[in-house]
C-alpha cells in the first residue's frame, strides 16, 4: 500500500516539478518556472491521504539527515551550530551529538523549543551579580545592542530581567541597518521573545509578523524559481537558496508560515531538495551540490513541515 501511494507521489511531484535544466555542456533557453497553487499540499492529502506524504517526508528527512552529518564539518557559523543542535534535539535527529569544530561556540548561549544551548545558570548568576552591582542593565543593553551576542542574551534571558518596552521597540527599528543573513538570524529575537516573554510587550505580535513578512517579500524559493535569473555578481544574494530557507524555517518556527497561508513552500523544498546527497544547494543550478548552510534550513524546515502535516484531523 504505501509503496504503490508512494509512487504515485513521485509521479505527481515529477509532474509538479517538471522544469528544464539546462546541462553545462549544451546549454538551452531555460522553461519558465510554473509556481505551484498554494493548496497543492491539500489537494494532494485529499486525493490520497496524509501518511502518504508523511511516508515521503520520512524518507526526504532521513536524507538530509546524512547529509548534514557528513557535511557539518563545512559548518562555519556559530549560530547556525547552535540551531542545528537545538532543533536536531528537539526532533530526535541524533545531529546535536556532532562536535562543530570549526565553530565557536564555547560560552554562548542560544534557546529553541524551550531548550537551552549553553550554561543557562551561569548566565543567570551573571545577571544576578550584575544587578547587585547596581549596574544600569537598559545602559548595558543599549551599548550591545549592535552585539548579535547582546542581542541574543537579552532574547534568551528575557524572563530573567525587567526591561522596559523601549528596548524591544529600538531591536526592531535596528533590522533596517541589517541586511542579508544578520537581519534575518535578527528575526529570532522577536520569535524567540514571542515565545518565552509574550506578556512583556505589547506589539511583540504586530513586530513578529510584520518582520516575517518584509523577510519573506524579499527572500523566497517561488521568486528565485519563477524568475529563473542566471547567477551574477550583482544578484547572488537574492538568488541564494540558503537566505529563504533560513527564512522559512523561521517563519515554521514561529507559527507564521502553515500549510493554508504558505503551504505551497513545502513543494519548493521538495523541488529544490538534490537526489543525489539529499541537500539543498547554494543556487538553483544545473550539476548542484549540497550546501551545509542551506541544507541545515532546508531540513529543519522540513521537520517543521512533517509536524504540521501529521497534526492535520
Amino acid at each position: 500500500m504505501f509503496m504503490t501511494m508512494r509512487k504515485m507521489l513521485l509521479l505527481l511531484i515529477a509532474g509538479l516539478f517538471s522544469l528544464q535544466i539546462a546541462t553545462a555542456a549544451n546549454p538551452a533557453p531555460a522553461a519558465k518556472f510554473k509556481p505551484f497553487p498554494a493548496d497543492t499540499v491539500q489537494k494532494f492529502i485529499k486525493k490520497y491521504g496524509k501518511d502518504s506524504l508523511v511516508h515521503l517526508l520520512d524518507e526526504r528527512i532521513a536524507k538530509a539527515q546524512r547529509y548534514v552529518s557528513l557535511q557539518h564539518i563545512n559548518m562555519r557559523d556559530n549560530f547556525v551550530a547552535m540551531e542545528t543542535k537545538l532543533y536536531s534535539k528537539h526532533f530526535g535527529l541524533g545531529l546535536d551529538t556532532l562536535d562543530f569544530t570549526s565553530t565557536y561556540t564555547s560560552g554562548l548561549i542560544y534557546k529553541l523549543y524551550g531548550n537551552f544551548y549553553g550554561d543557562e545558570q551561569a548566565h543567570v548568576k551573571n545577571l544576578e551579580q550584575m544587578k547587585s552591582q547596581k549596574l544600569d542593565l537598559m545602559q548595558l543593553f543599549y551599548q550591545n545592542m549592535t552585539s548579535v551576542y547582546g542581542r541574543t542574551g537579552f532574547t534568551t534571558l528575557c524572563k530573567h530581567v525587567d526591561t522596559p518596552a523601549e528596548a524591544l521597540d529600538t531591536l526592531y527599528k535596528y533590522r533596517v541597518v541589517l541586511t542579508g543573513g544578520d537581519k534575518i538570524q535578527h528575526y529570532w529575537v522577536f520569535a524567540e521573545y514571542n515565545k518565552n516573554c509574550h506578556d512583556k510587550h505589547p506589539k511583540i505580535d504586530e513586530y513578529q509578523k510584520s518582520f516575517y513578512s518584509e523577510l519573506y517579500k524579499t527572500y523566497n524559493f517561488r521568486q528565485i524559481l519563477v524568475k529563473g535569473d542566471t547567477l551574477t555578481k550583482t544578484n547572488s544574494e537574492i538568488i541564494n537558496l540558503y537566505y529563504p530557507a533560513r527564512v522559512l524555517a523561521y517563519g515554521l518556527y514561529s507559527n507564521e508560515v502553515s500549510l493554508e497561508n504558505q503551504g505551497d513552500n513545502l513543494m519548493y523544498l521538495l523541488h529544490l531538495q538534490n537526489n543525489s546527497d539529499g541537500g539543498w544547494p547554494i543556487y538553483n543550478e544545473a550539476y548542484r551540490q549540497g550546501n551545509i548552510n542551506a541544507s541545515v534550513y532546508g531540513l529543519w524546515a522540513l521537520c517543521e513541515f512533517r509536524e504540521k502535516v501529521k497534526a492535520l484531523k
